[in-house]
C-alpha cells in the first residue's frame, strides 16, 4: 500500500520543529492488552510496538506521536511499514467485533495508523532527501516502465524523465522533482521546449482517447504539469541565488 504512506499529509498543522520526546511522559498512556496467541506468527515481533503505539483513541495516539522523539518515529515507521500487507490481512480476517483475535486486530490496525501518522510528521520535519530515503524511494516508489513503441518518435526524448518523475503519489512526485538539480531541470525543459508544449498536449489528449494508450496519455499530461513546476523551481532558485 505505498500510495497510502505518503498521501496522508493534507490539512495538517505545521510541525516543523525538533522532535525531542521530552513531553511524551506527561501523556497518560492507555493500557493495551494483547494476547500473543491471537497474533499471527509473522506479526509477533511487532507486539511491543503495538502495545506502545496501537492506541485506538486517535486523539491520544496523535498526542503521543507528536510528543515523541524523531528517532522513535523513524524506528516506528521503518519497523512497521514492511508489515503493512500482513497487518491488512490480519485485520481483514477479524472483522467481527467479538470474535477471538478481533481486539488484537484492532490494535494492529491502530499500530499501522500510527506508523502512517509518524511518516506524516517526519515528512514535515526531515530534510526531503533524508525522508525520501526513509520511505524507500526510488525502490519502493518507482516511476512507470514505459514502452517507447507506444509513443510517437518525437516524444522519445522525454520518456526517461517520465520514468523517473511520474510517480503515482503526488507528494513524493513533488519532492523528487524539487530534489533534482538545476542541470536536470534545464535539460528536461530544453527537451520539452524542443518538442513543443502544444505538440505534447495534443498528442497526449489523442492518446487518452485510445483505450490502448490511455495510461500513457495521462502520463504525458502529468509531464506537462511537471514542466510547469520545473520552470517555477528554476525561477525560484535563480531568485534566491541573486539575493
Amino acid at each position: 500500500m505505498p500510495e497510502e504512506q505518503a498521501t496522508n499529509r493534507q490539512n495538517k498543522p505545521d510541525r516543523r520543529r525538533q522532535l525531542s520526546g521530552e513531553n511524551q511522559s506527561k501523556i497518560q498512556h492507555p493500557d493495551i492488552t494483547i494476547d500473543p496467541n491471537y497474533v499471527p506468527p509473522e506479526l509477533q515481533f511487532l507486539i511491543p510496538y503495538a502495545k506502545k503505539w496501537g492506541v485506538q483513541d486517535k486523539e491520544i495516539q496523535q498526542e503521543l506521536l507528536h510528543a515523541a522523539a524523531q528517532a522513535e518515529l523513524e524506528e516506528l515507521y521503518k519497523v512497521v511499514q514492511p508489515a503493512f500487507d500482513d497487518i491488512d490481512s490480519f485485520v481483514m480476517l477479524h472483522q467481527l467485533p467479538n470474535e477471538l483475535g478481533s481486539n488484537e486486530a484492532r490494535v494492529f490496525d491502530a499500530l499501522q495508523g500510527a506508523a502512517l501518522e509518524a511518516n506524516d510528521i517526519l515528512a514535515e520535519v526531515m530534510p526531503r532527501k533524508e525522508w525520501l530515503k526513509l520511505i524507500g524511494w526510488p525502490e519502493r516508489f518507482p516511476g512507470p516502465k514505459l514502452d517507447p513503441m507506444k509513443f510517437p518518435p518525437e516524444l522519445h526524448p522525454i520518456i526517461p524523465y517520465a520514468e523517473k518523475w511520474v510517480i503515482e503519489d503526488d507528494i513524493i512526485r513533488s519532492y523528487v522533482l524539487e530534489e533534482s538539480t538545476n542541470k536536470e531541470l534545464q535539460e528536461f525543459l530544453a527537451d520539452v521546449n524542443q518538442i513543443g508544449l502544444e505538440t505534447i498536449r495534443k498528442l497526449a489528449l489523442n492518446m487518452t482517447e485510445d483505450e490502448m494508450l490511455k495510461e500513457e496519455g495521462y502520463i504525458l499530461l502529468k509531464m506537462l504539469e511537471l514542466a510547469e513546476r520545473a520552470e517555477l523551481l528554476l525561477k525560484m532558485r535563480n531568485h534566491s541565488s541573486a539575493q
